[in-house]
């Protein structure tokens, strides 16, 4: 995995969110939006365990360069598509899953719009990552939307979303 963006899979949201990931079985044929890609390893975790297309969004450059290789390098290049921006630059629907490894404040400004990306009654996983001295914080669930997991642990909130 060739570094240089954040998303190297050892900091804990991002191993939450692979944890996650892996106990979904909606995952397998699903249309993935990773938001705040990194490196791309959730959106490569995601074909390695049978998504059939990804779209990988951030706003670094150098993150975006990152994840193509990765997805080179993990010979899931093909399956994954990348973009240079920020949420309204995506495909605007049609999603099976969605992946926002992102900060807790951009991911309550960003919530709806997220969901709407994201089919009725498909899969919708977010995360939120807290400060030092914040002891919790979780987005509220968005429209039309339950959650039906969380995992915390060590200033991290893991929800697993559901649209209803």
């Amino acid at each position: 995995m060739a570094r240089g963006a954040f998303g190297s899979g050892e900091h804990e949201t991002t191993a939450s969110c692979l944890e996650i990931l892996e106990t979904l079985p909606e995952v397998r044929g699903a249309r993935v939006l990773d938001l705040g890609s990194g490196t791309g390893i959730l959106a490569i975790a995601a074909i390695r365990l049978g998504a059939s297309r990804a779209v990988c969004i951030d706003v670094d450059p150098a993150a975006a360069h990152s994840a193509r290789r990765n997805c080179r390098l993990n010979r899931v290049g093909d399956r994954v598509e990348h973009v240079v921006g920020r949420l309204e630059d995506s495909p605007s629907a049609g999603f099976d899953l969605a992946i926002a490894n992102l900060y807790g404040d951009l991911l309550l400004g960003l919530g709806r719009e997220i969901c709407a990306r994201v089919r009725p009654e498909d899969w919708s996983c977010s995360r939120a990552s807290c400060g030092a001295r914040t002891t919790m914080c979780a987005p509220p669930s968005p429209p039309r939307a339950r959650a039906c997991s969380r995992a915390a642990g060590r200033g991290v909130l893991t929800l697993l979303l559901r649209r209803t």
